[in-house]
């Protein structure tokens, strides 16, 4: 059977000649005889195995030809069956993209045409036909402007005026009520963000923005997220990687930054994040805050842009770390790597947030950082083997070949 579902594109008053279909289906009940309708059951199997039930059946009149069909409105075309016109003591004969559907005598009574693979024939005198025919006589010339608009998918009026004046080239006017399209308001409102330049801390440290990304699985460690810590004034960044996003694992990797903070002699006043009731709107965190006298600052449900620093800076380490794990073909599991050492990168980058385009690592230390033992990532390195690790003490091989992976303490990290 070639009948599917009914959609947006729904064919009432077409029928499709069907040599597959085993009964007469019609997905419009103004083609039945309201006389003939009688309730049934009856439960039909598609072609994808799925079922719909027809609750109806009836006399259906095309061209003067009586057939008896069933109604299924969930059809999105009506199905003429080939078996049943047989039945009927009708003849189809298909040639040369044209159906002929003959009586007992040899006379013509139905005709249809190849349409899209499909041999189809539209009944004239269906009453729907007859109302389409009518609103399109009606509309087709149409000097409303809003015909216009739902026609092109309801585009802006201003170009759907610049349409029709270059095509049509006739004056339009616009509508005084041109915001009003109901449909519009409902499909296609969207949130204003009120774009208002926040004011920058001047002491680092002072205000922390954070976030959290994850899951992303399938680490060589274990972990499945990564949080960020980024100081306002600088944009100076740390992450720490965490197999879960409990209250207890985040506590404890905040306390360990904070301790690297106050070790540089500087204090954290202001926290600023998102609103995840698991990793930061949680009592163990908010009692940790609150010992230390943080103020915390969660952005309102549903408007992450009010933690837009954080967002920004998760979506320039997965960026870059996702640049340097395909350049180098280097496996999904080495992820943590990748981020770490996109984020060491990051801090000795120089960036349009902080003036003269500094890096953070410059705008922090007040120096610039040293790059001369940056390497690319996922290059061939070669570890030499101490002498007592050599598995042949004179001439074994005196290195293994490795896989730069990031940096510790300006060193290079491999695998």
């Amino acid at each position: 059977m070639v009948a599917t579902h009914r959609s947006a594109t729904s064919r009432l008053g077409t029928w499709v000649i069907d040599s597959g279909a085993s009964h007469n289906y019609s997905n419009n009940i103004r083609d039945f005889r309201k006389a003939s309708l009688t309730e049934t059951k009856m439960l039909i199997k598609l072609g994808d195995n799925n079922t719909v039930q027809a609750n109806k059946k009836g006399i259906v009149r095309l061209k003067g030809v009586d057939i008896e069909a069933f109604f299924v409105p969930e059809f999105r075309i009506s199905l003429l069956s080939v078996s049943q016109l047989d039945t009927s003591g009708l003849t189809a004969t298909f040639k040369s993209g044209v159906c002929s559907i003959t009586d007992s005598h040899g006379k013509s009574v139905l005709k249809g045409g190849l349409e899209h693979g499909l041999y189809t024939l539209t009944i004239e005198g269906s009453a729907y036909v007859s109302e389409l025919r009518s609103y399109n006589r009606k509309t087709r010339h149409s000097k409303s402007i809003d015909i216009w608009h739902q026609r092109f998918g309801h585009l802006n009026y201003v170009d759907v005026k610049r349409i029709l004046e270059t095509t049509l080239k006739t004056p339009w006017k616009l509508p005084d009520s041109v915001s009003l399209c109901q449909t519009c308001i409902q499909t296609k409102q969207q949130q204003r963000i009120a774009h208002t330049p926040s004011s920058r801390t001047s002491i680092p440290f002072e205000l922390i923005h954070s976030d959290l990304c994850g899951p992303i699985k399938g680490s060589i460690g274990g972990s499945q997220y990564y949080i960020v810590y980024i100081d306002d004034c600088t944009r100076y960044t740390e992450v720490y990687f965490l197999v879960t996003k409990s209250a207890e694992e985040i506590s404890a990797k905040f306390q360990n930054y904070q301790a690297w903070v106050e070790a540089r002699g500087f204090g954290i006043k202001q926290f600023r994040c998102d609103n995840g009731s698991g990793e930061y709107n949680n009592s163990v965190f908010l009692a940790l805050l609150e010992e230390k006298g943080i103020s915390y600052e969660p952005a309102p449900p549903y408007t992450q842009h009010k933690n837009g620093v954080a967002e920004r800076m998760i979506r320039t380490l997965n960026t870059k770390a996702r640049s340097m794990m395909w350049e180098a073909n280097v496996t999904s599991k080495f992820w943590p790597e990748a981020i770490g050492t996109a984020c060491y990168l990051h801090r000795r980058s120089p960036t349009t947030s902080l003036s003269g385009n500094r890096s953070p690592f410059e705008a922090l230390f007040g120096t610039v950082p040293p790059i001369e033992h940056l390497r690319r990532f996922g290059c061939c390195v070669f570890k030499h083997i101490p002498p007592a690790q050599r598995n042949e003490k004179k001439f074994g091989s005196r290195s293994n070949p490795s896989m730069m992976l990031g940096y510790v303490h300006n060193t290079t990290k491999i695998w």
